[in-house]
């Protein structure tokens, strides 16, 4: 009877070890479909009715892929695009720099840019983001900016941030140290630099993030070094926490998510949708 139970113990003991190294958040999904092969390098956004709107770096071409893998062509633009965004209405949004490294960012509603911002003289990347309630958001230099609905700054401190979007008002950023800093997923919108690092998470070595999205409590983050995508968990205190890379997902530049859960990911000359595993 002690040996039985002695059994009976080693087994829940088992157990509990295996469920803790168990992950229920486990994102899944299935073989890459291409839905578009663009002429070289390309920054993508998704917007209403899960349209994949992308700029051709090479040609300032604008497009858009419908829910059928359909490319639609819009229109071209004077300067190169450097990030995109589209709001709930379908404006497109682009960030891009003249010969002399002048940043502006453009609204385009029938094809004819109307001037949202006129930026600084930089040679940082660029990244602009919608939020879910509407605002358009800009991450360069050290700056999180707010260009719309009013013009203010969010937050400072990071080093060439990449934004993501989550839920209400809530805004994530991944910092692009330089080699032998540490990289970092933080806060967006909070101010205090100590307590922002407090509650972030590290990067692996050398991730330079180069996008991120959110699918429900998971932020999907794109590393343009090791060409994969880190999966960061935000639990009920609002820490992002990384997790491992997410299997089958391969990126080198911009990230998007569909409402369905699908995937989209950049490589040089091809876009990918990943479906979700139910």
């Amino acid at each position: 009877m002690s040996r039985l139970l002695a059994l009976v113990a080693v087994a829940a003991l088992t157990a509990t070890a295996c469920n803790s190294n168990y992950d229920r958040y486990r994102l899944r999904f299935q073989a890459a479909q291409t839905i578009a092969t663009p002429n070289g390098p390309v920054t993508f956004a998704v917007g209403p009715n899960n349209r994949v709107y992308y700029a051709e770096l090479r040609t300032n071409a604008l497009h858009y892929v419908d829910r059928n893998r359909v490319v639609h062509d819009l229109f071209t633009t004077q300067d190169k695009p450097d990030s995109l965004a589209v709001d709930h209405h379908g404006v497109v949004y682009i960030a891009a720099r003249t010969r002399k490294h002048r940043l502006t960012v453009n609204a385009y509603r029938s094809g004819n840019p109307e001037v949202v911002w006129h930026g600084p003289t930089t040679h940082s990347p660029v990244h602009l983001a919608i939020t879910s309630e509407g605002e358009l958001v800009v991450g360069v230099g050290d700056e999180v900016l707010e260009l719309q609905p009013t013009h203010k700054v969010i937050s400072r401190g990071w080093a060439d941030p990449v934004i993501a979007a989550g839920r209400s008002e809530r805004i994530w950023v991944a910092d692009n140290e330089p080699p032998g800093g540490k990289e970092r997923v933080a806060r967006g919108r909070e101010t205090n630099h100590a307590k922002r690092n407090r509650f972030a998470s590290v990067l692996p070595p050398f991730t330079n993030p180069s996008d991120a999205t959110v699918i429900n409590d998971e932020i999907l983050l794109c590393s343009r070094t090791h060409h994969k995508v880190y999966r960061l968990h935000i639990g009920l205190d609002e820490v992002a926490r990384r997790r491992s890379f997410v299997g089958r997902l391969v990126c080198d530049r911009d990230i998007g998510s569909l409402t369905d859960g699908s995937v989209i990911t950049a490589q040089t000359s091809v876009i990918y949708r990943y479906p979700p595993r139910r």
